[in-house]
């Protein structure tokens, strides 16, 4: 099995063939269209070089790579239709989404109702440019308007310096330098002790087809930790809310984001019990023990298939 490993695997492959073993490939994310999209955007320095390794990635996966696999992970069932539109049979496709350890779930009685005195805000994960979390700085300047102590924290960095400095920016430009913090990256354990101080945290996916196909980590995080959250419309995301009842998804705009805040702290025993359903849908669907048995019963069905 080879994951997202684009030259290295065709060794796998030789090494599968010689021995007569099946060859497994695991596709987390479309780093093809990711480096073709930042490339055509100049979203990063040297964007030639990039595009030329976009295309590079995208022959070999979808020409090669994918053709001779005996089967192939992908993240979503979003990446499963993108993927099937590159002329992969969605028969040799296992949808496998992010998920989460069993003992970082926490109870329901873990949820605590958001403190419209002083909320804070949250983001989790990475600030490459390509997320344009900079609406977030927005957001908060809305939700200021009435609920002027609010603070915004973004838990996490850029890959490089000028994806965390347009959000320093912004929030600069906009005057709210001392409400918005940027943490820079951290071990995981001290990020999660963030996310749980938290009032209300964010999942954003700017609606590119990039993203559309990935399986929110994030959201799967927050649900566990009995928190309250605001999403946007994203093909998984809005279905992992829905099933669960944590929630509805927004559409990407400032304004519904900062709605869909002030309605959580307008009434926070609504958000708390909104909240307290998230530990309970995870434990049941996306913890890797679950997601684990997932991936093993298509292990047992190749290796069947095989003999």
């Amino acid at each position: 099995q080879v994951r997202d490993k684009f030259f290295t695997c065709l060794i796998a492959w030789v090494a599968a063939r010689l021995t007569g073993a099946r060859f497994i490939y695991w596709m987390s994310y479309p780093f093809a269209e990711s480096k073709l999209y930042d490339a055509e955007n100049r979203l990063v320095p040297y964007h030639q070089l990039v595009w030329l390794k976009g295309k590079l990635i995208g022959i070999l996966l979808y020409k090669f790579i994918l053709p001779v696999a005996d089967h192939v992970f992908v993240q979503s069932e979003r990446m499963k239709d993108d993927v099937a539109k590159k002329g992969i049979s969605r028969d040799k496709m296992t949808s496998v989404p992010m998920g989460i350890q069993a003992d970082q779930v926490v109870s329901k009685t873990s949820a605590v109702a958001p403190n419209p005195d002083a909320p804070v805000l949250l983001y989790l994960g990475t600030l490459i440019r390509l997320r344009q979390l900079h609406i977030l700085v927005h957001v908060l300047q809305r939700v200021r308007s009435r609920y002027p102590e609010a603070t915004l924290l973004y838990v996490g960095d850029g890959e490089v310096p000028s994806d965390r400095q347009m959000i320093e920016d912004e929030a600069s430009r906009l005057g709210l330098s001392e409400a918005v913090t940027v943490t820079g990256f951290m071990p995981m354990e001290e990020a999660w002790r963030l996310v749980k101080q938290a009032d209300i945290c964010f999942s954003p996916f700017y609606p590119i087809p990039v993203l559309l196909s990935t399986s929110p980590t994030k959201l799967i995080e927050y649900m566990a930790m009995a928190k309250c959250i605001v999403a946007n419309e994203h093909p998984e995301q809005c279905q992992v809310m829905e099933e669960s009842g944590i929630g509805r998804c927004v559409p990407w705009s400032e304004v519904a984001f900062a709605e869909a805040v002030c309605t959580l702290l307008d009434d926070p025993e609504y958000a708390r019990n909104l909240a307290a359903r998230g530990p309970e849908w995870v434990r049941a669907h996306r913890t890797y023990d679950v997601i684990a048995k997932i991936v093993d019963a298509k292990y047992q069905e190749i290796a069947r298939d095989k003999n």
